[in-house]
């Protein structure tokens, strides 16, 4: 990453200014010297992850991208599409359509969207969690289980990782934590806003996961 304003290496959407940078701020001196937070078992980090650095034309194209979700959501869906067609194995621009199709209103292909971006990138933990919520807000709660394999811990869905990006931790712990709720099981629940507060008390996502669980 070369600039606070290129995409977030979360994969969010959103510029790093904005996202990741701003969370990091929120860290003490000493995690942020070590640059990773200790959880259970696996570390959650701010800082980009390998396997999310792109070529230059790529992160040009995001910014790009970036700068039109918001201010000119119909041509981002343009550019997101031409994008996907350049890059059909890059699940982050999928990210970005849901984002313009979500800023227009357009539920109809949003659902399309989330519907294809798993299909395609079952494993993808975005994927799998923007699935699941869909799932959840039709009224289909027991597909929960299979489309996380039955496991609702990070490192059991992805033994082969040891560390985290602090929006994969934040995004999977609100969608497990929501899911726990609706099944009435609001003791685990409570574990997953747990860990979301110890990581990043502010986050959205730990405050309607906070809220949901006051109701």
């Amino acid at each position: 990453m070369n600039s606070v304003y290129d995409p977030c290496s979360c994969n969010s959407g959103e510029k790093f200014k904005f996202c990741c940078y701003k969370k990091r701020l929120q860290l003490t001196e000493n995690q942020a010297n070590n640059q990773c937070v200790t959880l259970l078992t696996y570390q959650v980090t701010y800082e980009p992850l390998k396997n999310t650095e792109y070529p230059p034309e790529v992160i040009t194209r995001m910014n790009d991208i970036c700068e039109l979700i918001y201010s000119r959501p119909q041509k981002a869906v343009f550019e997101c599409l031409n994008a996907i067609k350049l890059y059909p194995k890059i699940p982050i621009f999928y990210n970005y359509l849901g984002g313009a199709y979500q800023a227009l209103g357009d539920s109809e292909n949003l659902k399309k969207y989330i519907y294809e971006a798993y299909t395609l990138f079952p494993d993808y933990i975005f994927a799998r969690c923007a699935y699941a919520e869909f799932k959840m807000d039709s009224g289909e709660v027991e597909a929960i289980a299979a489309i996380f394999a039955q496991k609702y811990c990070l490192k059991a869905l992805y033994p082969l990782r040891n560390v985290f990006h602090i929006h994969e931790v934040t995004t999977f712990n609100f969608t497990m934590g929501r899911y726990f709720t609706k099944i009435g099981n609001r003791e685990t629940a409570q574990i997953y806003l747990k860990e979301l507060e110890h990581v990043a008390p502010e986050h959205t996502s730990t405050q309607r996961l906070r809220a949901i669980l006051n109701k």
